[in-house]
């Protein structure tokens, strides 16, 4: 009797250990159906089904008629003109008002056979000349001019591409003078060739 018993828990444990089991199943199987339907139901909302395309293009098309005819309307009132604030971008004082001219040499390096050097001027400039002299041990080895060209709001030399040849091995001392609308500055660098 003991026995019987015993099989009897043993097949309710097996009943209940493979209801679970399958209800586990269901469960795992109903939450990959609602994340694969979620997913792919997004990707159509955003544009793979071509009538929601026609749908969304309505609905702007409806909106921009929508505008046109308040600003039609409007036409009529007069508009009141808003100043903006002058916005400032950065702490310190403007460099486009500086006495000066500043800025650096950003790039001073051999490319091939030539000396190639670039700068980066601080101030905003439309026209103007920047002169490099470039000197070993105090002696003049090289002097060239190049405009300025303004940048978005800054300005740089056109570039200078210098012969290695003229210059022989060492290293060179950059020395470039900038004028433009009544001032001037000056920027230095040196170069290993």
């Amino acid at each position: 009797m003991a026995q019987k018993r015993k099989q009897k828990r043993n097949k309710r444990k097996k009943w209940l250990y493979w209801m679970v089991m399958i209800l586990l199943f269901v469960g795992a199987a109903a939450v990959c159906y609602f994340v694969w339907d979620a997913y792919f139901r997004v990707k159509d909302d955003v544009g793979d089904n071509g009538s929601n395309k026609n749908e969304m293009v309505a609905e702007v098309k409806d909106k921009a008629d929508e505008k046109e005819k308040n600003e039609d309307e409007s036409d009529d009132e007069p508009v009141a003109v808003v100043e903006k604030e002058k916005i400032v971008q950065y702490e310190g004082d403007d460099p486009n008002e500086a006495e000066e001219l500043t800025g650096a040499v950003t790039y001073a390096g051999v490319s091939g056979d030539v000396l190639m050097i670039r700068t980066n001027i601080d101030q905003y400039l439309s026209e103007g000349k920047c002169e490099l002299t470039l000197t070993r041990g105090g002696a003049t080895i090289y002097n060239s001019i190049a405009n300025i060209i303004s940048s978005v709001a800054t300005s740089t030399c056109d570039g200078f591409d210098v012969p290695v040849a003229e210059l022989g091995g060492g290293e060179v001392d950059i020395n470039i003078n900038l004028s433009a609308d009544g001032r001037v500055g000056s920027l230095r660098g040196k170069a290993d060739i």
